[in-house]
């Protein structure tokens, strides 16, 4: 598949008007905000790999990471994915966590 793949219409009523995108391209034309920037409603990121994996345990490791990016329909106020994107990150050895004894207050 190839990306960025970008869905330019609601896939509940069709509209091809955004909320957040239209009030973004008023704020450049104010000057506001700088040309060809895009704030989304809301942004979440994947990242693809198996936590289970041994090679996890020593080192830190380049993975998939799939990022969306989410606007409302003018018309429906429909929240949905505008724009997805691939790119990569890092992932931390999966190290088991070790508790630190409480230390003794009070006692000498």
């Amino acid at each position: 598949m190839d990306y960025p793949k970008k869905f330019t219409q609601c896939p509940c009523c069709g509209s091809t008007e955004r909320i957040i995108e239209t009030e973004t391209n008023q704020e450049i034309e104010k000057g506001h905000i700088a040309k060809g920037k895009h704030i989304p409603v809301l942004a979440t990121e994947a990242r693809v790999y198996d936590a289970q994996d041994s090679r996890l345990l020593v080192s830190r490791r380049r993975v998939p990471v799939m990022m969306g990016f989410y606007d409302v329909c003018a018309a429906c106020g429909c929240l949905y994915c505008v724009e997805m994107q691939k790119g990569e990150g890092m992932v931390e050895p999966n190290v088991p966590r070790q508790d630190v004894p409480p230390f003794p207050f009070g006692k000498g």
